[in-house]
C-alpha cells in the first residue's frame, strides 16, 4: 500500500483526506523539483550509446573522466554557474595514463557544488598501472 492510500484510509473526513493527499503530491513534485536543480552528467567508458561529441547525459555519456573534465571546465568558464553540478561515474574499470589534477577550474562557483561521485548502486575501479613487457633478468 503506498503512502498516499495508507494516508487516506488513517483520516475519517474526505475534507481532511482531501487536504493529505495534496500534501502528499506537493511532496513528490517536490522531489522531481530538486532533481532538476541539479545538473547531471555521466561517465561510461563502456557505453554503446556515446555519440562523436558526447554531452553527458546518461543517454549520451562522456567516454573518459579527462573527457568529462574537460567539458564541465569548458562549462564552469562559460558564464556564470546556475545549479550545483553532479559527475556520475559508472561502474567501469578506469585506466588513467597519467594523474587526473583537480583545480580551481573545478571548483563550484556562485554557492553551488560540483561533485563527482560513483553512479547509485555501481562502483568505478581507477587503474594507474601499467604492464611491465621486456623484462629480463641478469645471467
Amino acid at each position: 500500500m503506498g503512502l498516499m492510500q495508507s494516508l487516506l484510509r488513517s483520516h475519517r473526513s474526505r475534507r481532511t483526506a482531501w487536504s493529505v493527499a495534496r500534501s502528499v503530491l506537493a511532496m513528490e513534485r517536490l522531489d522531481d523539483r530538486i532533481a532538476l536543480a541539479v545538473d547531471q552528467f555521466w561517465v561510461d567508458p563502456g557505453s554503446p550509446m556515446s555519440s562523436l561529441h558526447p554531452t553527458g547525459a546518461r543517454t549520451d555519456p562522456f567516454p573518459s573522466l579527462v573527457d568529462a573534465q574537460s567539458a564541465i571546465r569548458a562549462r564552469l568558464a562559460k558564464g556564470p554557474q546556475l545549479r550545483d553540478i553532479v559527475v556520475n561515474v559508472r561502474g567501469a574499470t578506469y585506466e588513467l595514463n597519467g594523474p587526473l589534477v583537480f583545480s580551481a577550474a573545478d571548483s563550484g562557483r556562485n554557492s553551488h557544488s560540483v561533485t563527482w561521485q560513483a553512479a547509485p548502486g555501481e562502483t568505478p575501479v581507477f587503474s594507474g598501472s601499467r604492464p611491465v613487457t621486456n623484462l629480463t633478468c641478469p645471467p
